[in-house]
């Protein structure tokens, strides 16, 4: 039995055996059967953000990687905010912030998207402007702005009905 099934049996789980490598850290030869089921890095292996380097890889073996998120300013469609960054060390979630407005036929909205060391998910619904901000915390995660807007528009749309309606009730 491999070591891979032994731990399946032991914990319940499973390992993904598509998205694992295996890792030998220490001196001597790795002779165990975990090698013979788990492909082994050639290059670098990354842990938890901490990538670990083999051979003459070029940097240093513990350096750490900060979160990437995806970045635009103040864009009305989704499609433009797929530029993906590498946060500052002090970035610990990738915020979206979405501003939604309109009257009648007109409508506006913008879409930010940013690193940021301090996030706090919001929203608010004014008349006929909403905005919100949302959070999360691993890389790329931050892909869809379009949730946001959904919800804004609706948040409008319900607060115009209200209005013609208060206008319509107001002019029997």
């Amino acid at each position: 039995m491999s070591e891979v099934a032994c731990y399946s049996d032991a914990s319940g789980s499973s390992i993904n055996q598509d998205k694992c490598v295996s890792l030998w850290l220490g001196d001597g030869d790795p002779t165990f059967g975990l090698l013979d089921t788990l492909p082994v890095p050639t290059e670098v292996a990354k842990i938890l953000g901490i990538e670990f380097c083999f051979g003459d890889y070029p940097i240093l073996n513990w350096e750490v990687y900060t979160l990437s998120c995806y970045t635009c300013t103040s864009q009305s469609s989704n499609t433009n905010c797929m530029t993906a960054t590498n946060c500052s060390a002090t970035a610990t979630s990738c915020m979206t912030s979405v501003v939604s407005g309109g009257i009648g036929s007109l409508s506006y909205s913008s879409i930010t998207k940013t690193c940021s060391a301090n996030c706090t998910a919001s929203g608010s619904n004014i008349v006929i402007v909403s905005t919100s901000v949302s959070c999360c915390s691993t890389d790329l995660c931050n892909t869809s702005g379009a949730a946001s807007v959904k919800s804004t528009y609706t948040v409008l749309a319900v607060a115009l009905g209200v209005i013609g309606f208060l206008l319509k009730s107001s002019s029997l």
